[in-house]
């Protein structure tokens, strides 16, 4: 199953998504990338019944890898606290009443899911790779 823009909709999305042993969601899990929307986000992934959670970085996003579990999250350009260069001199743009940290934020997601950067994983014998396209 693959999902993308779900743009901080989840709700409207849990009962909708079929079952399936491999979720894919590419990008723009937010509305703009702040703390409350990825918590929600990570807690719309603990209700799939999914045995794997795979998201993927997009954009322009440069964060270090974090520790893999067993989900594996695809960043959109909505997902701006992913893009650590971006949002560290744009941050104020989103309304965020205080600047996010990046990497504080990749930890969250991987307590839920596996987030690629310019990295891979292989389920089942299928190679994931996810990569920053610009």
């Amino acid at each position: 199953m693959c999902l993308s823009d779900t743009h901080s909709k989840h709700d409207a999305y849990k009962d909708r998504v079929p079952s399936g042993d491999v979720l894919l969601h590419a990008g723009d899990f937010t509305k703009m990338g702040n703390l409350q929307d990825v918590e929600a986000f990570c807690s719309f992934l603990d209700t799939l019944p999914h045995k794997h959670k795979v998201i993927i970085a997009g954009m322009s996003f440069r964060i270090a890898q974090s520790e893999i579990s067993l989900t594996v999250y695809f960043a959109g350009n909505h997902d701006v606290s992913l893009d650590e260069p971006f949002y560290a001199t744009e941050w104020k743009k989103f309304r965020h009443p205080e600047r996010l940290d990046s990497q504080n934020i990749v930890k969250i997601l991987n307590q839920h899911c596996v987030y690629l950067q310019d990295s891979e994983i292989t389920i089942g014998g299928i190679r994931i790779f996810g990569e920053c396209l610009l």
